[in-house]
């Protein structure tokens, strides 16, 4: 299974992202903020990452 991590300090994009991901198929792990993601990167680490970038 293809796994993804979002993080986002809005709670609203982090669940609509979920929802997306896991309807395709995604194992998703989510992070409110940069050390949340760190910690759980390391926790369970991918094999690869893309990460993806939205500029406000």
């Amino acid at each position: 299974m293809k796994k993804a991590l979002i993080v986002d300090d809005n709670e609203q994009n982090l669940y609509l992202l979920q929802t997306v991901l896991t309807g395709q198929g995604y194992d998703v792990l989510t992070a409110a903020n940069g050390v949340e993601a760190l910690e759980r990167a390391r926790s369970d680490l991918p094999t690869s990452l893309s990460p993806i970038s939205s500029c406000r």
